[in-house]
């Protein structure tokens, strides 16, 4: 999977000569979920300004070519706004940048899933996921021009009649964006929500029994920007009764930010929702330090299941994970471990050692593909665990 990626909020100028447009400039990179390699293809790329829902395309710009064939690794994108634009928005605008060729642009979970039909889904091609910046507000009585004034970007993901917003950073910190693995166990998730889905997926029945019992009650160990935990609560609202997003205080932004998207997004949809999203009240996130000892609220809850997505890949870590697995199982008989990884290094196996000796064993297992435009495609992992 890559994505599209704002290096630096947009920003807005004016125009050089009276009544000329404003302008809209940002720099953009297309590149995988770490960071580590750019999209070596060459793609068409569109950028389109919207109103501040980002859903309603004001105006649309003129199109760009990522030449990845030549080594680029960053594109400098421009949009003129007229006048009347930023007046018919409310003074709130916002850019989206996406891949002009549809079936290779990202924001259904059930292209990430791929699909046999190429016009239909990413297939064996792969996909480039769409980039939203965050609104930029423009009073009437400031002048141009107008600093970002803060360092976010929106990503959209549809499933049937739902919709997921998750906010990440901008730049090319990898902590607080996206990563692969959560965002394939995601697409899982919604899939295996829709009884009536037809797609061909393994299957992992401890999981799919779980998640068709009543007040459950799941937590999420290093939860990132909170896409499987929000996507849990999005998609089994009538399963959960309790969900709680986990991580180091350097996540507590973004997660604060796309628990208020989530909570925003269920108030304003309820009306024309037949099935609003009342979990919104029900999730929440809390800080958790892997090496500390678990705050009282957590050890004393009966957890049903434990999500852990993209957290293996530092091995200095992992004895400290495999340990807060241990203590949050000792209340919990028949907590489960849903866990997704892509192996990026032999160093990751320690642990799989390490969950035996803390007593956990494998249920069930999958691998599920991940295409990659213009390369060579990934596996992604998933596991559930037990207490043995």
């Amino acid at each position: 999977m890559h994505y599209i990626r704002f290096l630096k909020p947009p920003r807005l100028l004016g125009g050089r000569r009276g009544n000329a447009p404003s302008v809209l400039k940002a720099k953009v990179t297309v590149t995988t979920d770490l960071g580590e390699s750019f999209l070596w293809a060459n793609v068409d790329l569109v950028v389109e300004l919207t109103d501040g829902t980002g859903k309603r395309v004001l105006e649309r710009g003129k199109g760009y070519t990522w030449k990845g064939s030549e080594g680029m690794r960053s594109l400098e994108v421009e949009l003129l706004i007229p006048a009347f634009r930023v007046k018919e928005s409310g003074g709130v605008l916002r850019m989206l940048v996406r891949l002009r060729e549809d079936f290779l642009s990202v924001e259904n979970f059930e292209r990430i899933l791929g699909d046999s039909d190429e016009h239909e889904g990413t297939g064996e091609m792969g996909g480039v996921m769409a980039v939203r910046s965050m609104a930029i507000d423009i009073p009437s009585n400031q002048s141009l021009p107008i600093p970002p004034s803060t360092s976010m970007a929106e990503r959209t993901f549809r499933f049937g009649i739902s919709e997921i917003h998750i906010w990440e950073e901008t730049g090319e910190s990898i902590a607080r964006h996206i990563w692969d693995a959560g965002l394939l166990l995601s697409a899982y998730l919604a899939s295996i929500s829709d009884p009536s889905s037809k797609k061909a997926l393994p299957q992992l029945p401890s999981l799919q029994q779980t998640l068709s019992q009543k007040d459950l009650a799941i937590i999420e160990l290093g939860a990132g920007c909170g896409i499987v935990g929000i996507t849990l609560s999005t998609l089994f609202r009538k399963q959960i009764s309790q969900i709680l997003l986990t991580d180091l205080p350097e996540a507590s932004e973004i997660l604060t930010q796309n628990l208020a998207s989530l909570s925003s997004s269920s108030s304003s949809s309820s009306s024309n929702n037949p099935n609003p999203n009342p979990n919104s009240k029900k999730i929440s996130h809390q800080v958790l330090d892997w090496s500390s000892p678990l705050p009282q609220n957590i050890s004393e809850t009966k957890w049903d299941m434990v999500v852990v997505a993209d957290c293996t890949y530092n091995p200095d870590v992992v004895p400290d994970l495999v340990q807060t697995l241990v203590r949050l199982g000792a209340a919990s008989a028949e907590m489960l471990v849903l866990l997704a990884m892509k192996v990026r290094h032999d160093s990751e196996m320690v642990f799989f050692e390490l969950m035996v000796q803390g007593g956990f064993v494998v249920r069930d297992k999958c691998k599920m593909s991940l295409p990659v435009l213009g390369g060579q495609g990934e596996e992604i992992e998933v596991f559930v665990f037990a207490v043995g």
